[in-house]
C-alpha cells in the first residue's frame, strides 16, 4: 500500500467523525443563532474561552508529553511505565484545571459586572465555568486515545458526545430556558466523559510518578502552550475587550465555523505526524517521499477549500447565522485564507514534533505569536474585527519558515513547493469563478449554483492533474455511469 493510501485510510474514520460532529454542531448553532440574542450568544462564547484557556493554564503541557512518549513506551514493551505516565498526567492535569476553574469562578462577578448589563447572567457564566472543567477532562481522555493511536474509538466517542450534548441542550432549553440549555450541555459532557473513561480504563495505574518528574518533562511543552496561545486563543478575549458582547457574539459565530474546519484539518495532520516517526526508521528516501506526499495531501484538500470559503463567505454565513449575522460575511471570507495557512503550519509542527528537538517548536510559536500580535495592533484599527483573521494568516505563514528551515537543515527535507503549484492555481481560478455569485441576493441560489460549479471544477481538475489514485476513481466512476461505457 502506498504512503498516499495509508494517509487516506488512517484519516478516513477520523474525518468522517469530525464531519458528523461538525454537521451536528453547525445545525445546532444555526438554530440557536436565531433564538439567542447577541448577548446570550456572547455568554455561550465564554464557554469556549474558558475551555481553551483551561488547557493552556491548567493543562501544564502534559497532554503533549503523553502524545509524544506513550507510543514509544508501548512499542518497547514498557506497558507499566506507559500506564503510570497516563495515570500521573491524568491526576496532575485534573488538579491543575480544577484550580484554574476556581480562579475563573472567583473572578466572574467582576467580569460579568464589567461586560454585561444584567448581573443575572452571572449564574450562566458560572455554569459555563463548571462545564469547561468537565470538557477539559474529556480533552484529557482524548490525549490518551491519541497517544494510544485508538483514533477510531476516539472518533466514535466524539460524535456520540456531540450528539448527546446538543440533544440535551435543546431539551433543556425547551423545558427551562437558557439555564436548562447549560444544564443539558453539562449532562451531555458528563456522558461523553464517562464513555471516554470506559474506553481507556485499562490504562490506569495506582502507582503515580512524582509530580516533579512529570513537570520537568512537560514544562517545555507548557511553555509552548503559553506562547502558542498568543496566536490561537487570544482572539476571543481580545475581541470581547475591544468590541463588547455583541462583537464577541458575531466573532464567535464565524470562529465556530472555522473551528469545525480546523478540527477536520487536524484529522489529516495528526495521523501524518504520528507516521513521520515510523517512516524515519525506514530510511531517508522513504521519509522524503512521505514528506512530499503529506504536503501534497494538505495542498490538494485545503487550498481549494480555503478559496471556496473566501469566495462565498457572505452567503455561507447568511445561511448559517441568519440575517442577524449576515453583515459579518467578509470575516468568514478572511478565515478561508487562515485555514490554508494553519493547515501547513500544523503539518510542519506535527512533523517537527517527531523528527527534531522540541525546542525548535518554540521558535515556530514565538515567530507566529510575534507576527500575529504585531499584526493585531496594526490591522484591527484599520480593518476592525476582520483584521483578526488577516493577522492570524500572516502569523501562520511566516511561522512556517523556521520549521521548514530546521527540517531542511537537520533532516534534508526540501519543501516540495512544486506540488502546490496546481492546487494554488486551481484555488485562484475557483475564487474567480465563484466570487461574483456572492452578490446574488438569494442565499440558497448563490450557494447551490456555487457548490455545483465548485464540484464540477474539482472533478475536472483532479481528473487532469490529481494524484493517480484519485484519477483512477473518477475515471472508473464516470465510465460506469456514462451510457455505452459500462
Amino acid at each position: 500500500m502506498s504512503r498516499y493510501k495509508e494517509i487516506i485510510k488512517s484519516s478516513a474514520s477520523i474525518l468522517s467523525s469530525q464531519f458528523a460532529s461538525a454537521l451536528i454542531s453547525i445545525v445546532f448553532l444555526a438554530y440557536f443563532a436565531r433564538v439567542f440574542s447577541k448577548e446570550q450568544m456572547a455568554i455561550y462564547a465564554t464557554l469556549t474561552i474558558f475551555s481553551s484557556w483551561n488547557e493552556v493554564i491548567g493543562g501544564l503541557g502534559m497532554g503533549t508529553l503523553l502524545i509524544k512518549d506513550v507510543a514509544g513506551l508501548n512499542a518497547n514493551g514498557r506497558q507499566d511505565e506507559a500506564n503510570r505516565l497516563i495515570s500521573s498526567v491524568f491526576v496532575y492535569r485534573t488538579l491543575g484545571i480544577l484550580l484554574t476553574c476556581i480562579v475563573w469562578a472567583a473572578a466572574m462577578p467582576f467580569v460579568v459586572g464589567y461586560f454585561f448589563v444584567d448581573n443575572a447572567n452571572l449564574k450562566l457564566v458560572l455554569l459555563a465555568v463548571v462545564i469547561s472543567f468537565f470538557m477539559a477532562l474529556r480533552a484529557q481522555v482524548g490525549h490518551v486515545q491519541v497517544a494510544l493511536q485508538t483514533f477510531h474509538a476516539r472518533a466514535l466517542i466524539n460524535v456520540g458526545t456531540t450528539l448527546v450534548q446538543r440533544v440535551f441542550c435543546v431539551l433543556g432549553f425547551f423545558a427551562w430556558g437558557q439555564t436548562g440549555f447549560y444544564y443539558g450541555f453539562l449532562f451531555g459532557t458528563l456522558v461523553g466523559l464517562g464513555m471516554g473513561l470506559w474506553d481507556i480504563r485499562q490504562c490506569f495505574s495506582a502507582k503515580l510518578m512524582p509530580f516533579r518528574e512529570i513537570i520537568v518533562a512537560s514544562r517545555g511543552y507548557w511553555t509552548l502552550k503559553w506562547i502558542r496561545s498568543g496566536a490561537m486563543q487570544a482572539d476571543r478575549p481580545l475581541v470581547a475587550v475591544l468590541l463588547g458582547p455583541e462583537g464577541l457574539a458575531s466573532y464567535h459565530m464565524v470562529k465556530r465555523l472555522y473551528d469545525n474546519l480546523y478540527t477536520a484539518m487536524t484529522a489529516f495532520a495528526v495521523p501524518m505526524g504520528v507516521k513521520f516517526g515510523e517512516v524515519l526508521v525506514e530510511g531517508r528516501p522513504q521519509l522524503t517521499e512521505f514528506y512530499r506526499q503529506s504536503v501534497a495531501v494538505i495542498g490538494f484538500v485545503f487550498i481549494p477549500l480555503g478559496f471556496f470559503i473566501c469566495a462565498l463567505g457572505k452567503p455561507i454565513l447568511a445561511l448559517y447565522g441568519g440575517a442577524k449575522y449576515a453583515a459579518d460575511g467578509q470575516l468568514l471570507s478572511a478565515f478561508g485564507m487562515t485555514l490554508i495557512a494553519v493547515a501547513f503550519w500544523t503539518l510542519l509542527r506535527e512533523a517537527a514534533l517527531r523528527l527534531v528537538s522540541a525546542r525548535h517548536l518554540a521558535t515556530q510559536y514565538l515567530v507566529t505569536v510575534a507576527i500575529t500580535l504585531t499584526a493585531y495592533g496594526l490591522l484591527i484599527p484599520l480593518l476592525g474585527v476582520t483584521g483578526v483573521p488577516v493577522a492570524m494568516t500572516l502569523g501562520f505563514i511566516i511561522g512556517c519558515i523556521p520549521l521548514a528551515r530546521i527540517l531542511f537543515d537537520q533532516c534534508a527535507l526540501v519543501p516540495p513547493l512544486d506540488v502546490l503549484r496546481s492546487p494554488g492555481l486551481f484555488g485562484v481560478l475557483l475564487f474567480a469563478a465563484l466570487y461574483p455569485l456572492s452578490f446574488i441576493d438569494n442565499v440558497v441560489a448563490s450557494l447551490g449554483l456555487g457548490g455545483t460549479i465548485a464540484v464540477l471544477m474539482c472533478l475536472a481538475w483532479l481528473t487532469w492533474c490529481g494524484p493517480m489514485e484519485v484519477k483512477s476513481i473518477i475515471r472508473v466512476t464516470f465510465r460506469k455511469f456514462l451510457p455505452g461505457r459500462a
